[in-house]
């Protein structure tokens, strides 16, 4: 068994070290889990307001058609 004092205290050490380089990782990941989530919420707004958008195009185009349809209706009764 190895007594020494410089490798007792060398255990400790190198599992803080890990600790350590773990936390780094982690506190990268979550940075950047962060950002992904606040990007992802951006998106999700923007589809909201596109979809929202499609739908007044929508109405449009059938505003549009029905207009046209009543006009046509219109030129064959006469």
């Amino acid at each position: 068994m190895d007594n020494e004092p410089g490798s007792i205290s060398a255990k400790p050490n190198a599992h803080t070290k890990s600790l350590n380089a773990l936390q780094e990782v982690q506190g990268d990941h979550t940075r950047r889990l962060t950002r992904i989530e606040d990007r992802l919420t951006s998106i999700e707004g923007d589809a909201r307001t596109l979809k929202g958008d499609m739908g007044t195009v929508k109405a449009g185009v059938h505003a549009i058609l029905d207009l046209l349809n009543a006009d046509l209706g219109k030129s064959d009764d006469s």
